[in-house]
């Protein structure tokens, strides 16, 4: 990277909220413009302890950290539409990124405050970038004429409901493999309730019909309330 383009990609980290002469003289910092896209910028930064750090882009977040001897590694990415949730755990002090394509959560370390900065940020990156995921690829299928998803609440095992102007539409995988289960839909005159539930740091939807069924759906609490938000004036 020449002086200039140092210069550059300082001067964009100066201007985001957590970033700090400390951290803008890190070698994984300066490693970052060479791991960037066609005109992707950092937006967001969680610094973190071991060294290491992430950063939410438009598109993406990168993981970018050294090893044990100082050597910068590989940086590994998660585009929006592959992360299924982010979270914070241990009181806010452990980020755990949830993908589609991982059994195990990816997780970093930082202050409480730093951590819920980024999950504020992502978490609208990640709705906005849901209708990539294959499952909602397949959407279209299933819908009626004329009908489009309004609003879209993601979840995990790789799963999500989409809220249309006349009903509910829940897609999920299968639990082995990538096999699209059958989905299942719920008129807005069927529903007799949708509610918020939690208990132990785990939030849920769980849709209510007339017919005295139920369905649950786990996704971060910030989605579940958004999408009641938007559901309860059509039910």
């Amino acid at each position: 990277m020449t002086d200039g383009e140092t210069s550059a990609m300082y001067s964009v980290l100066r201007g985001l909220d957590g970033v700090d002469e400390k951290t803008l003289k890190r070698p994984e910092v300066a490693y970052l413009s060479s791991v960037l896209e066609d005109g992707e910028l950092p937006e967001c930064v969680l610094d973190g302890q071991l060294p290491e750090f992430m950063v939410a882009t438009d598109r993406r977040v990168i993981q970018v950290s050294t090893s044990i001897l100082g050597k910068v590694k590989k940086p590994a990415s998660y585009p929006y539409h592959e992360i299924s949730r982010v979270e914070g755990t241990f009181r806010m002090r452990t980020l755990n990124i949830h993908t589609t394509n991982k059994r195990m959560p990816i997780q970093i370390n930082a202050p409480k405050d730093r951590v819920e900065a980024f999950i504020a940020f992502v978490n609208p990156k990640i709705a906005e970038h849901m209708l990539k995921r294959p499952e909602v690829a397949y959407l279209t299928s299933v819908l009626e004429d004329g009908e489009l998803p309004e609003c879209v609440l993601g979840s995990l095992p790789p799963e999500f409901v989409v809220a249309t102007d006349r009903r509910i539409v829940h897609v999920s995988k299968a639990v082995l493999g990538d096999k699209i289960k059958k989905h299942a839909f719920y008129p807005y005159p069927d529903i007799l309730q949708i509610e918020h539930s939690s208990s132990l740091r785990t939030h849920s939807l769980i849709i209510h019909t007339k017919e005295m069924q139920s369905t649950r759906v786990a996704a971060p609490k910030d989605r579940i309330e958004a999408f009641i938000a938007f559901v309860n004036p059509k039910i």
